[in-house]
């Protein structure tokens, strides 16, 4: 997939995911703050992510396992843990920066050299 293409859809389910946010969650100026993250951490981790389509989906691994795992006990903890309760903001944040950080590090194992 080339780059406009990546970026576009990137944009477009940042949109969709923020939007969706802000109807969900009561905004206010923090949530508004949140949601810029939000829009942000989406739209890259998603280009990234299409840049790099066949780390996604590959079943049988460990890895993917335990960072499956993981991300979705973090965004729970998230979701329950931050005031006020349930935060579906700050989990949605969460599991985005670990989106992030899975295909930023797939970009970087791959691109060193």
């Amino acid at each position: 997939m080339d780059r406009t293409k990546r970026y576009a859809l990137g944009v477009f389910v940042a949109a969709v995911v923020t939007g969706a946010l802000y109807l969900a969650a009561s905004p206010d100026a923090w949530s508004a703050l949140l949601l810029v993250g939000v829009a942000q951490t989406y739209a890259v981790a998603t280009a990234v992510a299409l840049r790099h389509p066949d780390a996604w989906g590959a079943s049988g691994n460990l890895w993917s396992g335990l960072f499956a795992g993981v991300t979705t006990f973090g965004a729970f903890v998230l979701l329950n843990g931050v005031e006020p309760t349930p935060n579906l903001t700050v989990a949605a944040l969460g599991f985005g920066l670990a989106g992030v950080g899975f295909t930023a590090g797939v970009a970087f194992e791959r691109e060193r050299d």
